[in-house]
């Protein structure tokens, strides 16, 4: 009896191992599954597909399935790449137009990891900053959320943005600001993870593709 044991469970085991190298396997180890498709349509966050809707100046915009209309969307990935920006300074300069802009929609900052003044900001060319932020939109139904990444990414610029919008129900608009902002400072942690997406570098690869403009330093 002990020996027939012995004997189906070594089987068992050469079973399971065959699979494991089976390719597209998720049990392979140091494979996690890609941020990007191939076509460079369709980057995946969170186990959620975003797929390309608009594409400008270097600016690449994406919604998830059935957030088709730019008009009306919950979820919203933008990423922005800057050929210009190839060192420290131009970023830190970079983070500092971009933190004036966020002043002048009367941003909330729940947490901002730079000081916005160009001489004391660090001109390193691996330097990240990073901010979650909240804006009110007082003549629209909603208020957004955002998680923002500066950094120079396969050697230029690279501003990545996770926005989540939120709109107002029926609630007295001082109930409805307090859910807002609760919401907004809670899923602060959820998205932590946006700023070390590997989606960006990939990314900045793929549009070095199909868009020749878009130089990326090889690795």
């Amino acid at each position: 009896m002990r020996i027939g044991v012995l004997i189906l469970f070594l089987m068992l085991c050469l079973s399971v191992g065959s699979a494991a190298e089976q390719p597209g396997n998720s049990l392979l180890a140091g494979k996690p599954p890609a941020s990007v498709s191939d076509n460079g349509n369709v980057v995946v966050y969170l186990g959620t597909k975003y797929f390309l809707r608009s594409t400008k100046d270097g600016q690449y915009v994406f919604t998830p399935d059935g957030q088709e209309d730019l008009q009306r969307w919950t979820d919203m990935i933008t990423l922005s790449y800057f050929p210009q920006i190839t060192e420290g300074k131009s970023l830190a300069a970079k983070a500092i137009e971009w933190w004036s802009h966020c002043r002048s929609m009367r941003a909330h900052f729940f947490d901002l990891n730079f000081v916005p003044r160009i001489d004391l900001m660090p001109s390193r060319d691996n330097a990240l900053y990073v901010a979650s932020t909240l804006i009110a939109q007082p003549d629209n139904n909603y208020d957004e959320y955002a998680f923002t990444a500066l950094r120079i990414v396969e050697g230029i610029g690279a501003i990545s943005t996770y926005t989540h919008r939120n709109y107002r129900t029926r609630q007295a608009l001082q109930e409805t600001w307090q859910e807002t902002w609760r919401i907004g400072y809670e899923s602060r942690a959820v998205h932590q993870g946006w700023y070390v997406w590997s989606g960006v570098s990939e990314y900045a690869q793929a549009v070095a593709v199909r868009h020749p403009a878009i130089e990326v330093s090889p690795k």
